[in-house]
């Protein structure tokens, strides 16, 4: 067997970048449309828009976000976001840090449902507080190098 060569390796890369490319226009032409008209469906629903950020704060260190935009029928968006400080920056500092990645957003999520979380101790979770009645979430959303909410589903 004849191992690639540059040129081999290098245009079965470009191949691939041009398939992520084509899912990107293929999802903003149907699935974000599918998106958009569940946004305003039911009462009882909430549209999760989901998505990682970062800042640079006053000592010009990276801040890293997890944001929820959240969508419901007859109320106004609102929004949640819980920083946190990221893996690459923390470690330089000697402490634990956190990935934008699957497991990150399964602790946000956790953050923002559980009950056992409430700060008033009522049991009640984040999520309800902002969408009392809400039974039913639709998880959506891009972290930049692709959807990751697979995981946290």
């Amino acid at each position: 067997m004849n191992p690639a060569t540059p040129r081999e390796r290098n245009l079965k890369e470009l191949e691939h970048t041009i398939l992520d490319l084509r899912l990107h226009v293929a999802w903003k032409n149907h699935a974000r449309k599918y998106a958009k008209t569940r946004q305003e469906t039911e009462n009882y629903q909430a549209h999760l828009q989901l998505d990682y950020g970062g800042f640079t704060d006053s000592g010009g260190r990276k801040v890293s976000a997890w944001s929820a935009t959240i969508i419901r029928k007859g109320y106004p968006q609102e929004h949640v976001d819980f920083f946190f400080d990221a893996a690459n920056q923390a470690q330089t500092a000697g402490q634990r840090g956190a990935k934008k990645n699957g497991k990150t957003g399964i602790f946000f999520l956790a953050e923002l449902l559980s009950k056992e979380r409430d700060p008033k101790g009522e049991g009640k979770s984040l999520m309800e507080r902002i969408c009392p009645g809400v039974t039913h979430l639709i998880l959506s959303g891009d972290t930049g190098n692709g959807y990751r909410a697979y995981e946290m589903l």
